[in-house]
């Protein structure tokens, strides 16, 4: 058994075979185990396996997946090659969907209408040996070099777990609410032959439930609003184009959840779950206004979140917010507010991943504004693995979606970050985050600031490289 572990991001990842019940060598033709998992991909794409997440491997968690999740159903077989396999997920308790039903969920199909896409189906059949849902865009799963030897005794059914339409999504998600909820898995031959289950000494006719007792491990779901990053070179990535380029992000939305989970994919489909953050809403702001004085009229103040140039808030009856500082270009600055909420997500304080090869790492410096669009963390996220450096942000917006010192970061739709040292390395990151969408990348003109591609000058940006207006075109909605 592998362990990796995600320095200084509090994950571990604990990868292996399912953790199976020693098998009989009898013969007989045996459903042997049947668990969800996520696919993992090493030897820089040639090798595939599946890391079981329920709660076997999972003890120290009250959840296993999220509503939405793309996972892999694994079922473990002997003596049973090339015969077909029904499946069938149900709720244990009423409480998702209001009966324990069976659940009309997304699977993957291979040869679909539009090539490799999701169809909703409640049976879920899958031929024992066949890899099809390993396949990529191109229809290929060839670069999996190992099938045979590790995987010809499974059958393999990839799913994403929602329904088709975005009303059924949210009644399932009202009722999963703040707790986690369980789903089990009925399997028999899909010819209704006899075969024998688990260790059992006989074959028998009929369908077995799996993952619905604690010897054998329960399946349990929570909300989560879930983003999904690519990396540009990754032939999984099946999401729509724009403007004839394949979008490289993509999101669950979920109304009730409070927290949202971002997952990054490399160029070989390796996940990496980068962060979990917190969720708020939040009163709308307008660019700032510089002011010479502070407004008179307000009707409290409070001093701003320390660590930064922001002193004191000023908050007054028509909503609006005036920050004091020690900014010398903009010392007073008013946010006016909107008719609407924003919603936001509080940012790691860091993070320092290495997977693999793959770099998702930044530090903040002189700021408390640690939070932003949850939309734009997540285009940072790959604007991050694409660079593959540590970058030094200097922030983006408040909790309250003001932005002090800046006027143009409100709403947390726009990054700061400090200036590489070389006009190589700074190109590599203007261009990282002008290909995951943000729209307006602001530089100095002093030395090689001048020469910086898909940028424009500004003034007061001689210290910071501005990247801002994160374009929401760049993103999918899977379940609009």
């Amino acid at each position: 058994m592998a362990k990796i572990t995600i320095t200084d991001s509090g994950q571990t990842t604990t990868l292996n075979e399912a953790n199976l019940p020693e098998t009989p060598d009898d013969g007989l033709q045996r459903i042997v185990s049947v668990y969800f998992a996520k696919k993992v991909v090493t030897q820089n794409g040639s090798n595939v396996a599946f890391n079981r997440i329920d709660s076997l491997n999972n003890q120290e968690l009250d959840y296993d997946a999220y509503l939405g999740q793309t996972v892999y159903l694994i079922i473990e077989t002997s003596n049973m090659r090339t015969l077909e396999i029904d499946a069938v997920i149900k709720p244990t308790t009423d409480v998702l969907t209001g009966n324990t039903d069976t659940l009309n969920l997304l699977k993957f199909d291979p040869a679909g209408a539009a090539g490799s896409e999701y169809v909703a189906s409640t049976l879920l059949t899958a031929t024992v040996g066949n890899f099809d849902a390993l396949n990529n865009r191109d229809g290929s799963h060839a670069h999996y070099t190992n099938l045979e030897a590790n995987h010809a005794d499974k059958a393999i059914i990839k799913l994403q777990i929602r329904p088709n339409t975005r009303a059924t999504f949210n009644t399932w998600a009202t009722n999963l609410g703040t707790e986690a909820r369980s789903l089990e898995v009925i399997v028999e031959r899909h010819d209704k032959q006899a075969c024998a289950f688990r260790t059992n000494t006989e074959e028998i006719q009929g369908a077995q439930t799996f993952l619905n007792s604690d010897t054998e491990g329960w399946f349990r779901i929570v909300n989560r609003v879930i983003f999904t990053i690519y990396h540009a070179d990754n032939t999984y990535n099946i999401l729509e184009l724009n403007a004839g380029t394949r979008r490289r992000l993509a999101k669950i939305e979920n109304g009730t959840a409070t927290q949202a989970v971002y997952f990054y994919y490399d160029q070989h489909d390796v996940e990496i779950e980068v962060a979990t953050c917190n969720l708020s809403s939040v009163l709308g702001r307008t660019n700032g206004t510089r002011l010479q004085n502070v407004p008179t009229g307000f009707t409290s103040q409070a001093p701003a979140p320390a660590g930064g140039e922001a002193q004191t808030n000023f908050y007054y009856p028509n909503g609006n917010i005036v920050t004091s500082g020690t900014n010398t270009a903009n010392p007073i600055v008013r946010y006016g507010a909107l008719a609407t909420n924003v919603t936001l997500v509080r940012m790691p304080d860091s993070l320092a991943i290495n997977s693999n090869g793959t770099v998702i790492s930044y530090v903040f410096s002189g700021t408390q504004r640690r939070f932003c669009n949850p939309q734009c963390f997540a285009a940072f996220v790959g604007a991050l693995a694409q660079f593959g450096q540590r970058m030094t942000s200097t922030g983006m917006c408040f909790g309250d979606a003001t932005s002090y010192p800046s006027v143009s970061h409100p709403n947390g739709d726009s990054v700061d970050t400090t200036y590489t040292s070389t006009l190589v390395t700074e190109q590599s990151k203007v261009n990282a985050f002008h290909e995951y969408g943000f729209a307006h990348i602001i530089r100095g003109q002093n030395g090689w600031k001048a020469q910086l591609q898909n940028s424009t000058y500004h003034t007061n940006h001689e210290t910071h490289l501005h990247s801002g207006d994160f374009n929401d075109n760049f993103l999918q909605i899977l379940n609009a």
